[in-house]
């Protein structure tokens, strides 16, 4: 039974329906697009908080749990389901609401029991492979899906879990071949839409990592990931309205949300700053290009370690170099320079074209000089990141980072900066500038 827009419907799903998980979702969906639905299944939940409360019925707990998973408060679920995990219902929503509050390990253990005691159990035995994959078990993910396999093709979140494994092993394009046969399964899979819309933002893939994202935003309900994600990826593409129009539906749901605050704050000031568009794009354009890092690439180990070795980090750092030059590197042959061209060749560019680039070459992509190693002020030490001249996105990592001072900052390599999320090659070239400014710079990479 899908449920309608009628709160007869809702009230038969929550109250009297088997609980399955497809229907629930169907709900969950219903209420985020129709106000009605969700009132009434707050009503509904409401309702049965009394009953348990006062004791009236004794049997309550486990849909009070449920309609707690249905409106998010995972938190509370939790706590109404932890003692109904000998029922098969009450492990399986008892383990999603704490997979959701970040506990895989708590989750694993009540899965593993409830699948003991039901092993024919399809949603309990694809929770118990998320389980273990959030744990870090790959392995035993992947023998429960090898397990599914024969039997579940048809069902979109077998192959959605199947492409999260191949995700974890950085098989990134058999991932997104799973995830295309999950939303072809499910044209509204919201979690399989995501994780596509994230690889290609991981990748430099603007375009597609927008239109999946764009998808993202029309389901419902909505995750505050994509809006934030799709909301920085307008932004680097000077499309500040929108920017802002997607920050905004984020505070909408979530008003307090700091990160769409902050966001929202540093876009407003960019769209007020922005002039001359047409000339920034071109610019911003051409230092996006020079500043992709070499990593988003797929080039073999030999290639990506004498890269890494040579400190060459992103496009601009190859195109000052020569075909000579890199094959005169120790175990840089002829088929890593093949690629290195081709790589090249994808984004326009060549090797030795630098100097041809002199005008546009983006001043922060330029090498900076080696620093004279003096002990800098406690004043300059103690100075607030805050202060310092940089991009919102960089200040942002600094955030995530929970990087307070300049002190604490320069004890960062630009490897640990980099692995932050958002935080790419052009971040960190202006912030190593910001530092050469003041005498200072990051703490060195160190290969094995």
């Amino acid at each position: 039974m899908t449920p309608t827009t009628t709160g007869t419907s809702a009230r038969e799903v929550l109250l009297e329906g088997s609980l399955e998980l497809e229907e629930m979702r169907n709900l969950r969906r219903e209420m985020y697009s129709d106000i009605k639905t969700r009132k009434e299944v707050e009503k509904i939940v409401s309702d049965i908080e009394r009953k348990v409360s006062d004791g009236s019925d004794g049997r309550a707990k486990l849909r009070l749990g449920v309609g707690y998973w249905l409106l998010g408060r995972y938190e509370d679920g939790a706590g109404a389901l932890s003692g109904e995990t000998a029922r098969a219902a009450g492990a399986l929503y008892y383990a999603l609401c704490l997979l959701e509050q970040k506990r895989p390990g708590d989750a694993l253990v009540a899965l593993e029991h409830a699948v003991s005691k039901k092993p024919d159990s399809f949603e309990l035995r694809l929770s118990l492979v998320r389980a273990h994959r959030e744990v870090g078990n790959t392995n035993t993910a992947e023998e429960i899906l090898m397990e599914l396999e024969a039997d579940y093709q048809d069902r979109a979140d077998y192959h959605y879990e199947k492409g999260c494994c191949l995700e974890d092993r950085a098989l990134y394009d058999e991932a997104r071949d799973e995830y295309d046969k999950a939303i072809t399964l499910d044209p509204k899979h919201a979690r399989a839409i995501f994780r596509m819309a994230r690889l290609h933002d991981l990748r430099g893939n603007d375009e597609q990592a927008i239109e999946y994202y764009e998808r993202c935003r029309k389901l419902n309900p909505t995750f505050t990931n994509a809006l934030i994600n799709l909301g920085v990826l307008y932004e680097d593409t000077f499309e500040y309205k929108r920017a802002i129009k997607c920050y905004r539906e984020v505070l909408e749901a979530a008003p307090g949300h700091p990160r769409a605050q902050l966001y929202l704050k540093d876009a407003l000031a960019s769209l007020n700053m922005y002039y001359d568009e047409d000339k920034v794009k071109q610019r911003n354009k051409r230092m996006q290009i020079l500043n992709t890092p070499v990593t988003d690439f797929e080039l073999s180990v030999r290639s990506r370690n004498c890269l890494n070795k040579m400190h060459i980090h992103a496009l601009g750092d190859l195109v000052r170099k020569t075909e000579q030059e890199l094959l005169a590197f120790k175990n840089f042959g002829e088929t890593s320079l093949r690629e290195i061209k081709n790589m090249l060749r994808q984004k326009g560019l060549r090797l030795g074209m630098a100097q041809e680039l002199e005008g546009e070459f983006p001043a922060a992509a330029l090498p900076i000089s080696d620093i004279e190693s003096a002990q800098p002020d406690e004043e300059i030490l103690n100075q607030p990141i805050s202060q310092l001249e940089l991009p919102a996105r960089a200040k942002r990592a600094m955030e995530k980072l929970n990087l307070q001072n300049v002190g604490q900052l320069i004890t960062m390599t630009e490897q640990e900066l980099l692995a932050c999320k958002n935080f790419g090659q052009t971040s960190l070239d202006e912030l190593k500038h910001a530092l050469a400014a003041m005498g200072l710079k990051l703490k060195e990479n160190y290969s094995s």
